[in-house]
């Protein structure tokens, strides 16, 4: 029983290892798309919560002020065909 639970915590720790190692890894560019009401709404609190977000994300994220109608089109645009 010893050995069993001593060979568990080993690989528990080996996978934490690797979630470590994948998550320091993570990064590229992130395109967010903000509707323009909630961005001109003060209550929403869009500037503060962009800030958290910036200063924890690795790599480059890029925001921006669209209409719904342009952020549909642009998650059309990019969704890949997988998704259906």
């Amino acid at each position: 029983m010893l050995a069993a639970t001593d060979a568990l915590l080993r690989t528990t720790d080996t996978f934490r290892g690797s979630l470590h190692d994948i998550h320091r890894r993570l990064g590229g560019e992130l395109h967010v798309a903000l509707f323009e009401k909630t961005v001109s709404n003060p209550a929403a609190h869009v500037a503060e919560a962009w800030g958290v977000f910036a200063r924890w994300r690795h790599g480059h994220a890029a925001p921006a002020r669209e209409t719904l109608g342009m952020i549909e089109r642009g998650v059309i645009k990019m969704a890949p065909t997988t998704w259906a």
